[in-house]
């Protein structure tokens, strides 16, 4: 009844790391005096980059599917798509889409959907035509919920780099400058949007920016540090 992929299926995830050493001061390629190699040497640079794609989205019916929730079966489930699946991604400037008539929805439903919150992005690029092509959950006829065939949310992300310069002081000093960005690209990733037939004006809307587990802030952060090893 409800076979399909789990809430956190990732299809394709891609994390790479680097880091380089500038070949240049004393013991490298590049040399020359005490000053030069005071000021070449020592320089590095490292990153991590992370991409995946989204996770499954699903359109809610409402919060008593079954006439209320019980200990094995959960109040809430998923609408059942009947055509092909919209497209999902990131779409901007939705107005005046195409109206669609269904009876799920007690009249017709579309015109300025995508952008009623004020948000002008959508999930779809035509949100009134994706709501209409889901219908209520029928285990009689159809057997699954719409957990069994979900679209896919938005991507995501993101490059953090490094810039540092390690400086010999004597034999038993080590002064450390780095220079740390966060989103070092200020790239925007958004959250994926409610997708509720109980609320056909905000139907894919994208209302916010996806925050990493390990940030307080997607934007981008520039974080300054200065060390002395001895």
């Amino acid at each position: 009844m409800q076979y399909g992929p789990s809430s956190y299926d990732r299809r394709h995830v891609i994390n790479a790391y680097y880091q380089y050493d500038l070949p240049a001061g004393k013991g490298y390629r590049f040399h020359g005096g005490p000053a030069v190699d005071w000021f070449l040497g020592g320089w590095y640079t490292s990153g991590v980059f992370s991409k995946w794609t989204g996770v499954p989205v699903k359109v809610t019916e409402s919060s008593q599917v079954w006439g209320g929730g019980t200990a094995t079966i959960g109040a809430t489930d998923y609408m059942v798509p009947t055509a092909p699946l919209p497209s999902t991604g990131l779409s901007r400037n939705v107005a005046n889409n195409t109206t669609c008539s269904n009876s799920i929805f007690n009249g017709t439903v579309g015109g300025n959907v995508g952008g009623a919150s004020g948000s002008n992005m959508d999930l779809f690029s035509n949100p009134g035509a994706a709501l209409c092509g889901f219908n209520y959950i029928q285990l009689s006829s159809r057997g699954r919920t719409g957990s069994a065939n979900p679209m896919y949310g938005l991507p995501f992300w993101n490059f953090d780099m490094r810039l540092g310069k390690t400086t010999a002081i004597k034999e038993r000093f080590k002064l450390e400058f780095s220079a740390d960005f966060f989103n070092i690209f200020n790239h925007e990733n958004f959250n994926n949007p409610s997708l509720s037939i109980g609320s056909p004006a905000s139907f894919g809307v994208i209302t916010g920016t996806y925050t990493p587990p390990n940030r307080t802030n997607s934007a981008r952060w520039i974080q300054m540090g200065l060390r002395l090893n001895f």
